[in-house]
């Protein structure tokens, strides 16, 4: 999986990373939590559009970022 590393980035310093397509660091991400610690996420680049669904993820009260997606990411 190619977005293994920026998942890795945001549970340690909060920060999405490069991206693993297109390697700019405008990159973003959201984690929300669904039940007691459990969530899922987007991790997507802002320049090659490319994104990345976790469909199961832990989650702490400091990794939750809800943050709106870009209505032109390519899935």
């Amino acid at each position: 999986m190619k977005w293994l590393d920026n998942l890795a980035s945001i549970k340690q310093l909060h920060k999405a990373g490069k991206c693993p397509y297109c390697g700019q660091e405008n990159t973003d991400y959201r984690l929300l939590e669904i039940s007691s610690g459990k969530g899922y996420g987007d991790v997507w680049c802002n320049d090659c559009k490319k994104p990345f669904h976790i469909s199961r993820i832990e989650v702490s009260e400091t990794d939750i970022r809800e943050k709106q997606l870009p209505p032109e990411l390519k899935y």
